[in-house]
């Protein structure tokens, strides 16, 4: 099977999403595509404490009303998002080798031994 492709549709719907996390002051740490090959797609990961300490659902529902005021045509497909702790394994790897947070700064990481995860594919937005 061909792999999917991060077109720019996507990209631009991850920078929306970066942006409107940030506008809604919504505590994030991390926020990216990642390619998940055992599901042949990427993912927009968005590292949050509110996993942490509130559980996933309260992250969802965060990430839901932060995105509000974005039309749906210009968002990710909602089942494409996943809210992850900021101690997830990829992120933890991704902040020793990327250097990715303010506007304008994102960055592509390409097949990445990133500690014990291969990292295919992934375009980092804000990482922290």
């Amino acid at each position: 099977m061909v792999a999917r492709s991060l077109v720019e549709k996507d990209i631009d719907a991850g920078r929306r999403v970066a942006d409107a996390l940030s506008q809604a002051q919504t505590p994030v740490q991390a926020v990216l595509w990642l390619y998940l090959p055992e599901f042949e797609e990427f993912r927009l990961l968005v590292a949050t404490s509110i996993v942490d300490r509130d559980g996933p659902l309260a992250a969802y529902k965060a990430i839901r009303e932060a995105l509000e005021g974005i039309p749906e045509s210009q968002r990710p497909a909602p089942f494409s998002i996943s809210a992850v702790s900021p101690s997830d394994s990829v992120v933890r790897g991704l902040r020793k080798v990327v250097r990715a947070g303010p506007a304008g700064s994102d960055v592509r990481i390409s097949n990445t031994l990133v500690d014990d995860v291969y990292v295919q594919d992934a375009f980092v937005y804000r990482l922290n």
